[in-house]
């Protein structure tokens, strides 16, 4: 398949121009990505900032109408719906999605939604680490204090948003799952999750869980060590 010969190569030259990713965020042309590639169509969407220092745009964005791009998010997740032969059941991921949840179960009003929670100073410095490193490789000498400040600003922004779309939402249209928790217990946790939502979770499901734990351990690509004050916070 020539897009997936192109996108090896494609996540090869990414990872020459960003040494160390793996560790912050791992990269595969075969693995899981998050989904908010595909708001970028639109013009409006996060993935500019993660990969490049655009200040001025970040600003632009969090004030903007999100109801256009996730409208066109989810008609490109539709069209990739329409190729499984299989229909099975889509899982997304992104922690863009914090700031839009009205716009989000606008769209898919049955989406099932799980939330994971951590504490806001660790995953503001493990932020900072992975933009740290991403601005680097399209920039000789980024601004990493100010970054920072600008990412301070962007993820309070999506807890505000988040909490105030959660405080119209009936209780229980949210799943909260703690990260610690997810870390200490994964199969556990997807356990609670599939419960929650009244899903089947066969032997089979959880076999291929403890075998992809037996081969991708916590750390494996390298531990991921960042400090507050590397960025001036």
């Amino acid at each position: 398949d020539l897009r997936r010969d192109l996108g090896k190569l494609q996540i090869s030259a990414f990872k020459w121009a960003a040494p160390g990713i793996d560790a912050k965020h791992r990269v595969d042309s075969d693995d899981p990505e998050e989904c908010m590639f595909l708001m970028d169509p639109s013009f409006v969407t996060p993935t500019f900032w993660v990969l490049a220092p655009v200040f001025g745009y970040l600003d632009w964005m969090l004030d903007q109408d999100m109801e256009a791009p996730y409208s066109s998010y989810r008609e490109l997740l539709q069209h990739l719906y329409a190729q499984d032969p299989v229909g099975r059941r889509l899982v997304l991921k992104a922690p863009s999605h914090t700031s839009f949840v009205d716009e989000l179960l606008r769209q898919f009003p049955d989406m099932m939604v799980v939330q994971t929670h951590r504490n806001p100073v660790k995953v503001t410095g493990s932020v900072n680490s992975l933009f740290a490193t991403l601005h680097s490789a399209v920039c000789d000498d980024p601004d990493l204090p100010r970054m920072a400040r600008s990412n301070l600003h962007m993820l309070q922004r999506l807890a505000d948003d988040n909490l105030a779309a959660r405080d119209h939402l009936d209780e229980g249209r949210i799943l909260d799952v703690h990260f610690e928790d997810l870390v200490a217990d994964p199969i556990g946790t997807v356990r609670l999750i599939h419960h929650a939502y009244d899903l089947e979770l066969s032997d089979t499901d959880v076999r291929r869980l403890e075998v992809y734990l037996e081969r991708r351990p916590r750390h494996r690509f390298g531990k991921h060590v960042y400090r507050a004050e590397d960025f001036g916070l």
